[in-house]
């Protein structure tokens, strides 16, 4: 089970453990085995503070992230890293900075290209999130009775489409 958990993925935890990627398959058939996994997909949430509601929250607050944010105000030149916002440090995936010295023998550093993440996979990923399902066609049936009503209008549809026909009907 601690295999599983590094990746969610059945035969290749089955590998790690030198058996057969179908014993994985089948030991995901174990009520018992799929009751634990379940207890322990738990307990890391609890334990790392990390759910599908965080991971929303991360995602809307990179995509809410203003730019103007990392630059000086009046100038274009970007401001030390230092003094960014938390969530502009956390995009960065790379800083070049450029170092020289001053007049009275200082160093200073002026960042002069930054490369960040996509901020609109961050807005896909948002729209996949289950609860926002924003990609999606739901389909919502409240009740089995209006579930039994669609399949009975759906048959009445194709029996009156078929009694104009010339083809035989089997509905």
């Amino acid at each position: 089970m601690l295999e599983f958990m590094k990746d969610m993925m059945h035969t290749k935890a089955a590998v790690r453990c030198g058996l057969s990627a179908s014993a994985g398959a089948s030991f995901m058939q174990d009520l018992d085995v799929l009751n634990a996994i379940g207890e322990q997909v738990e307990n890391r949430k609890v334990r790392t503070l990390i759910d599908a509601d965080w991971v929303l929250m991360q995602l809307a607050d990179m995509f809410n992230a203003d730019m103007a944010d990392i630059f000086n105000p009046g100038t274009n030149t970007v401001r030390p890293v230092h003094e960014w916002p938390a969530v502009w440090r956390k995009m960065a995936t790379s800083i070049k900075v450029v170092e020289k010295w001053d007049r009275e023998g200082g160093k200073e550093g002026e960042v002069v290209d930054v490369k960040l993440l996509d901020r609109m996979r961050a807005l896909e990923n948002i729209g996949r999130h289950t609860d926002v399902r924003a990609y999606t066609d739901r389909v919502e049936v409240a009740t089995d009775q209006q579930l039994m009503d669609q399949l009975i209008k759906g048959r009445k549809r194709a029996r009156d489409r078929n009694t104009h026909s010339d083809t035989p009907s089997f509905i």
